[in-house]
């Protein structure tokens, strides 16, 4: 299995032949929350599959926004 990666991301996964990247389009169904990967047969170039993932990272952030508790600063006693 081999990436294809610059400096600061990785674009691309290439295994048996077949290379699969994350799509950024919305009209694919990209939107917070929610990842699209398609997957491209690399000798035909035509893409043989899409698939659609809950995002855990995105998840888990919000998670942590919702079980921190903001409460006012108070300089009592200077």
């Amino acid at each position: 299995m081999g990436e294809l990666r610059c400096d600061n991301t990785m674009h691309g996964v290439i295994h048996d032949g077949i290379l699969e990247v994350k799509c950024r389009n919305p009209r694919c169904g990209v939107k917070p929350g929610v990842v699209v990967l398609h997957q491209f047969d690399i000798k035909t170039e035509m893409m043989i599959n899409t698939e659609r993932y809950r995002d855990p990272v995105r998840e888990e952030v919000n998670k942590s926004a919702a079980n921190s508790h903001s409460s006012p600063l108070r300089a009592e006693g200077l």
